[in-house]
């Protein structure tokens, strides 16, 4: 009875997570899975295994045992039928969907209408300000252009950076204060004052708002203390903010999307990172690779990457324009090496054959797509290490045949649509491993996945690169010097394990002439 309970509750958690995974999709134009949807916005339950989490989370539910693909397929099967919030259609392909759109908490409704009536109520103010003579403004009454650069720019954040880097510590409570003083009442007029160690840093010039009059204190601040230290601007300068801050004043802040990938050897002690960023309009910017090395930790340089892309995206946003050299550009591909891949007909009719394609990188995908001519494919692996896919795996074309490839469906252990393929490609650090495929070993897989082997003379003929199923009798005698493929004693340790039975043991002994 525990055992089904710890069951039931993995298949619960299982379908909580399908479902998060499902609302995240929404608001992410450049999700996986808003690539694989179809008109009603349905995934695939395979396109969900391709996901690194949902595939630990269905393995992990699956427990141990043969066939894991068709057993964490099961998993995410019983898992999206179970929850509530999922929809489940199984014909011709098993897919999911959301079944509902959960609505906002009614605080956060309230919330949020408060803030619009709030900004509303401003804005009116503003218009209403705007169109009064201003014969009685102050004569300290800041430009447009002194408060650009300070709301723009978020100066105390860079403030911070400078200080964080000058003490090796972030700041803590205390170590910079910021008061603000009220110097007239029509209109309301503010002056800051920025103490760090000490020390006291006025504004230049009287502001409207708290906010504005605290920045424009720290700007005098960082440029003395940038002066008195000898650092550069470009060392403190937080360009994501002011980014941030540029999209935000158009209201589409949340539109920006900031890519950090690891490149170069994993194996490697230098970790380099690179970022990339996507604006609202469509253009991609990629940043320059920074090392740790130059950095000092994981978290300085994950930054710094940041930090560059994000200068060349404010760059071409402010110019206004897009130049050829920050525009994003694909990381160059190694070059396209060849492998031996098995072509599965769907059509009972046909043969499967051997081909030959081009793969380029260690972009799999990619040459799936080219071979099988589609555009969307999935990939089910045979192999795995762990929870990883490792090597092996069958190839379909998501938006071709409704028709069962029975052959590919015998090895991946769960349906496959269409024509599809096998290939033994795996992605490494110093480059793409590449296997051929032949004719023996697909022979030997179709034994495996029938349970043949198990048996001796498959066994045998397939440590002797023979046809798996053919030649059924056994020799009569063993002679080293005559002898193909593993030795009997391995074959029979082979067997046993493969039934399950305890590894034999041999007993020896003298046998005298006469």
């Amino acid at each position: 009875m525990e055992t089904a309970e710890t069951s039931e509750s993995k298949v619960k958690r299982l379908g909580s997570a399908m479902a998060d995974r499902l609302a995240q999709v929404e608001g992410a134009p450049n999700d996986l899975f808003r690539r694989f949807m179809d008109s009603e916005a349905r995934v695939p339950i395979s396109v969900m295994l391709m996901d690194k989490g949902l595939r630990k989370s269905a393995l992990r539910a699956a427990g141990e045992g043969g066939r894991a693909l068709a057993r964490a397929f099961e998993c995410l099967q019983l898992a999206a039928v179970a929850h509530e919030d999922l929809d489940v259609q199984h014909l011709p392909r098993t897919t999911v969907r959301s079944n509902q759109k959960k609505e906002l908490p009614s605080a956060v409704v309230r919330a949020q209408r408060l803030l619009e009536e709030e900004e509303a109520a401003k804005a009116a103010k503003a218009a209403t300000a705007a169109a009064e003579p201003d014969f009685e403004k102050a004569p300290s009454t800041p430009s447009a252009a002194s408060l650009a650069p300070a709301v723009q720019r978020n100066v105390k954040g860079e403030l911070g950076h400078f200080f964080a880097k000058k003490m090796g510590r972030s700041a803590a409570k205390g170590d910079m204060n910021f008061t603000t003083e009220r110097i007239s009442e029509n209109p309301p007029m503010f002056r800051a004052k920025c103490e760090i160690w000490s020390r006291f840093y006025d504004s230049k010039e009287a502001h409207y708002n708290k906010k504005a009059a605290e920045h424009d204190a720290a700007l005098v601040a960082l440029e003395t203390l940038m002066e008195e230290s000898g650092i550069g601007a470009d060392d403190v300068m937080d360009y994501k903010g002011q980014l941030l801050g540029f999209l935000q004043s158009e209201g589409k802040r949340d539109q920006i999307q900031f890519e950090l990938e690891r490149v170069g050897q994993e194996e490697s002690e230098e970790k380099i990172f690179q970022a990339k960023v996507c604006l609202p309009d469509g253009r991609c910017f990629v940043g320059e690779p920074e090392s740790r090395t130059v950095h000092g930790c994981s978290a300085k340089t994950r930054r710094a990457a940041e930090q560059n892309v994000a200068q060349k995206a404010l760059r071409a946003l402010q110019s206004n324009g897009s130049s050829k050299d920050s525009e994003f550009a694909p990381l160059p591909r190694l070059a396209a090496r060849e492998v031996q891949v098995l072509w599965l007909p769907c059509a009972p009719t046909e043969m499967p054959c051997l081909r030959r394609v081009a793969v380029e990188g260690d972009d799999f995908l990619a040459t799936a797509e080219s071979v099988l001519n589609c555009k969307n494919t999935v990939c089910y692996p045979l192999n795995w290490l762990g929870n990883r896919p490792k090597g092996l795996c069958v190839y379909e074309a998501l938006d071709a045949s409704e028709s069962v490839n029975d052959r590919a469906t015998a090895l991946a252990g769960v349906d496959v649509f269409g024509d599809a393929f096998m290939m033994d490609a795996s992605a490494h650090s110093a480059g793409a491993e590449l296997v051929d495929i032949t004719l023996p070993r697909y022979e030997f897989l179709k034994a495996d996945r029938a349970g043949y082997l198990s048996e001796p003379a498959p066994a045998l003929n397939h440590s002797r690169g023979m046809l798996v199923c053919g030649h059924p009798q056994l020799p009569q005698k063993f002679a080293t010097d005559s002898w193909l493929g593993l030795n009997p004693r391995t074959l029979l340790n082979d067997v046993a394990r493969r039934r399950g039975l305890a590894q034999p043991q041999a007993q020896a002994s003298v046998v005298q002439d006469g």
